[in-house]
């Protein structure tokens, strides 16, 4: 579901879910294959310590719902973010978050799902050394 971003490296651990390499990664993007875009497994974003089992059905549903342009995009670079070349990660802007948040919480609200990703903590900037923008 990842593949064709324009990015092919990533790194370990992820932040916003205890995935330690690229097995794990697959593993968790493997189950879902939805309308020729696919949904990440929710469990990425909710704490390590917390239940999966409700979340990845919320992104899911969101991936189904199609409301946001670049929502892919957004889910895969919080599940595997692109590397930067000094060997960090490359969240996207909280204006892309945001922009998702506004564009699908209408549609997510009429099935009583609340948006599933904390914007806030994503970096403030449209600087590209940052964050990215699409």
């Amino acid at each position: 579901m990842c593949l064709g971003l324009g990015y092919n490296a990533t790194s370990f651990p992820n932040i916003w879910l205890a995935i330690p390499d690229q097995e794990g990664a697959a593993e968790v993007l493997q189950d879902y294959q939805v309308s020729g875009l696919g949904a990440a497994r929710g469990a990425a974003l909710a704490p390590p310590c917390q239940a999966h089992s409700a979340v990845p059905a919320v992104l899911q549903t969101l991936m189904e719902l199609a409301c946001y342009q670049h929502l892919r995009l957004l889910i895969c670079s919080l599940l595997v973010p692109k590397c930067t070349p000094d060997g960090g990660v490359l969240q996207p802007c909280r204006a892309v978050c945001l922009a998702a948040e506004l564009r699908c919480q209408q549609s997510l609200g009429l099935l009583g799902i609340l948006w599933p990703i904390n914007c806030n903590i994503l970096p403030d900037s449209k600087d590209p050394v940052e964050c990215f923008q699409p």
